[in-house]
């Protein structure tokens, strides 16, 4: 029953495209436990953990890390790394079950963080519809705590360093957007359109929230 609920909160998600930051401002009404892990203190700001599962790249990290933090004025810290847990581990298309990743990271996540969004370079897959095992960029509970992103597939096709980055800033945000509560957009080019399937998609959004979903983001913090 606990696995039937977790996958029911899941939304499969696919992202946007670079264009300007706008901080969307957000403040949660609450107060954190903090363990020594998290270098912020005590107030009412959003906090978000990056969580490497396997090696990611460090340069990379920083970079979400900085977006992250101006995109939803969150305070946002990178923990050390985990290993990708073997219980993931899909072994006929070698690759891992996002819906077990979004569990293993709600068991790291420190009481003191309201988010975590775990990225790792292996690719990741989850159900959806009539296939058992299709492929994604990432995948975000809606709303939850926990999200998952992969650099598998926005890496091999991007047209530089810089491209495959803004790749990554964008699903990034959109995960999040959706453990906020944040459904897929039907605005083309808002930050929280759904992808379709295909890179291209991500590539041709901003990376910023149409009117509807910022004001609707409001909302939902408010509650």
């Amino acid at each position: 029953m606990k696995q039937f609920f977790v996958n029911a909160c899941i939304i499969l998600l696919f992202i946007s495209c670079i264009n300007h930051t706008e901080p969307a401002g957000l403040v949660l009404n609450k107060t954190f436990t903090n363990k020594k892990e998290t270098p912020v203190s005590g107030n009412h700001k959003i906090v978000i953990s990056l969580a490497p599962l396997g090696e990611v790249d460090s340069d990379l990290l920083k970079l979400l890390q900085k977006e992250t933090e101006q995109f939803y004025n969150a305070s946002c810290f990178i923990m050390k790394k985990n290993d990708l847990p073997k219980s993931a581990f899909y072994k006929p298309r070698n690759r891992y079950k996002a819906d077990s990743l979004l569990v293993f990271l709600s068991k790291i996540k420190p009481d003191s963080v309201n988010y975590i969004a775990g990225l790792t370079t292996k690719d990741i897959s989850t159900t959806s519809g009539k296939y058992d095992d299709w492929g994604v960029f990432g995948l975000g509970q809606m709303p939850g705590a926990c999200c998952v992103i992969s650099t598998f597939r926005l890496k091999p096709t991007a047209k530089s360093q810089a491209h495959f980055e803004e790749r990554m800033v964008k699903v990034v945000l959109h995960e999040l957007g959706h453990n906020f509560g944040l459904d897929h957009c039907k605005t083309p080019g808002c930050m929280m359109e759904d992808a379709g399937g295909t890179v291209k998609t991500v590539d041709n959004e901003k990376k910023e929230m149409c009117k509807e979903c910022r004001e609707k983001l409001v909302r939902l913090q408010l509650k």
